[in-house]
């Protein structure tokens, strides 16, 4: 005879189950947390009306959750609510081995220049040396970045406002960042939406053994260099099943970066995802074992991109309206970008499907051509497989390498891009060494 506990016993297992793996609605796991470790925000003061600025508040909070020493303890910011914040950063380390911070509700920027205060700050949100920080929600990070889209960023690296009656903070030589995290190894960031940044929305940097997943990061397609993702000085980095559109690359890796993996993006509008820019000013660049897998591209400036620098000119304007003689700082730039692979791509529509240009540089001038210098940084050992779909432009693939460090070791196989517009497609390339396998339009330097 079965006792009570057998007929129990599925009852029992679905509890645990709920009890243990809480998920929002796009299936980002929710770890819950006891009261005794669990910081609300409204507990500290904010309001979460959208007009108080609640910055006070979170920083009262994160003391409290950052010098908490129970398991994983928690920050929470309420679903519902509004929450306007000033420049804010989360600094580490903390006591607790691991801190989760669960964004529900909303959090947004000043809507105007000067209620962003005096002083420049590179990024809105900011967490610095928080290991293991779990960062997570249904929640949303406006950046209302459309109040800087129109500020000028003059060549002698300041911005200034157009409209004469606003003003930039000072010291400001860029947008900010909505969101940086900086040497947060260990990091978790998924299931949150992101949209509108005043420059790139996510900057990951010194971020060690990470995973990011699960995101929406939007912006207009006009909007400037509002990159979704930007990548450095980090190593065995995932990043999947996210969706990006915004003004430029979806998703960006610079120098130094190694053993990152993209899987399951879709990305467009924007600029592609892209390796570089790398080499600028003549930097060195160390990039290698980056893996872009079964990703899909939808009406995108370019698809899967390698960009290095081959010169720079700078111009040093002592204020917006002086123009000065162009000062020439030619830098080519040095290192390396090795062992790249793109894999099983669906293109859309898509302009550039498949591009390395190494002679990226600054045009502003008047149109002034860049010059050819006597480094480059060597691209080697890169390969693109499965691409399917339609190209924008007649160059579905163009491999533009430089006279100084021609590409090496450059495969390309079953790829198959038509034209969106029913015309023929060409490939065109230079100074590269590889092979091709299955490939239309073929690549006349590798026939």
């Amino acid at each position: 005879m079965s006792s009570l506990y057998d007929y129990n016993f599925p009852l029992i297992v679905a509890a645990y189950v709920i009890m243990s793996f809480l998920a929002t609605s796009n299936g980002t796991r929710v770890w819950s947390t006891t009261d005794d470790s669990s910081f609300n925000v409204l507990d500290y003061g904010a309001i979460g009306d959208g007009k108080k600025d609640d910055t006070e508040a979170f920083s009262k909070a994160w003391a409290k959750v950052c010098g908490a020493t129970g398991y994983k303890p928690s920050l929470l910011v309420p679903g519902d609510k509004t929450f306007l914040l000033k420049p804010i950063s989360f600094k580490g380390p903390c006591k607790s081995k691991s801190i989760h911070f669960q964004i529900n509700g909303s959090l947004v920027a000043p809507n105007s220049l000067d209620a962003w205060g005096s002083a420049c700050q590179s990024a809105w949100i900011s967490f610095e040396r928080v290991d293991n920080l779990v960062l997570y929600g249904q929640g949303k990070i406006d950046g209302r970045g459309s109040i800087w889209w129109g500020k000028v960023l003059t060549t002698a690296h300041h911005l200034h406002a157009t409209n004469i009656n606003e003003s930039v903070p000072d010291g400001c030589k860029s947008r900010p960042v909505a969101l940086s995290l900086h040497r947060c190894n260990g990091l978790r960031l998924m299931g949150l939406k992101h949209k509108d940044s005043p420059n790139a929305h996510i900057r990951i940097s010194d971020c060690d053994n990470s995973i990011i997943s699960n995101l929406h990061i939007n912006a207009p397609e006009d909007s400037p260099n509002t990159d979704g993702i930007d990548i450095s000085s980090s190593t065995h980095l995932q990043i999947h099943n996210s969706i990006i559109a915004t003004g430029d690359d979806c998703i960006a890796i610079g120098s130094p970066a190694s053993w990152i993996n993209i899987t399951r993006i879709t990305c467009g509008p924007g600029h592609g995802i892209s390796v570089g820019s790398l080499g600028r000013s003549g930097d060195k660049a160390q990039v290698e074992e980056i893996h872009v897998r079964n990703c899909t591209f939808k009406n995108s400036k370019n698809g899967a991109r390698i960009k290095t620098w081959q010169v720079e000119f700078i111009t040093p304007f002592e204020t917006p309206l002086q123009t000065n003689e162009e000062k020439d700082t030619s830098l080519g730039g040095s290192g390396y970008a090795r062992k790249i692979t793109f894999d099983d791509i669906p293109l859309v529509d898509v302009e550039n499907p498949i591009i390395i240009y190494q002679y990226y540089c600054d045009r502003r001038k008047g149109g002034r051509e860049c010059e050819v210098q006597p480094n480059a940084v060597a691209i080697s050992d890169v390969t693109y497989n499965g691409f399917q779909g339609t190209s924008a432009t007649l160059a579905a693939i163009t491999l533009n390498c430089s006279q100084a460090q021609p590409c090496a070791n450059v495969v390309l196989q079953n790829i198959k891009i038509t034209s969106s517009g029913g015309n023929p497609l060409k490939s065109v390339c230079e100074n590269v060494k590889g092979s091709q396998k299955s490939v239309a339009p073929s690549v006349p330097c590798f026939q």
